[in-house]
């Protein structure tokens, strides 16, 4: 279900990209409500979490480390990615459709997963 998820907004993103101007990252997040955004959030932080967990069962090391006793949701992913625009503005002017990877970011400066020895 989360796959899907991230395959409808990559496809809302692609497609809204193609034809509309470009919007900041900052322009975007004024441009909704807390509430709305959480959901966006909470949709782009599961497709990460869920390619999180397709590289586990491939074997391959995961993205990031979100400890299992965390009940994560919209609310957290934007919290994490507000306090990423905060230590970086510089991003509040980068393209919304790029805000997937900036969330990434801010997942694996805060869950650094541990070293295999």
């Amino acid at each position: 279900m989360w796959k899907l998820a991230g395959m409808v907004l990559a496809l809302v993103f692609s497609v809204g990209a193609a034809e509309e101007p470009k919007v900041t990252v900052g322009e975007w997040l004024t441009s909704m409500d807390q509430s709305e955004q959480e959901i966006w959030f909470a949709i782009s932080g599961k497709s990460l979490d869920a390619a999180n967990e397709y590289l586990k069962f491939k074997s391959q090391p995961p993205l990031f480390c979100i400890p299992p006793e965390l009940d994560f949701n919209g609310t957290r992913y934007r919290s994490l990615f507000i306090e990423l625009i905060k230590q970086h503005p510089e991003i509040a002017s980068k393209d919304a459709t790029e805000f997937e990877p900036f969330l990434l970011i801010a997942l694996r400066n805060a869950f650094q997963c541990p070293s295999s020895k």
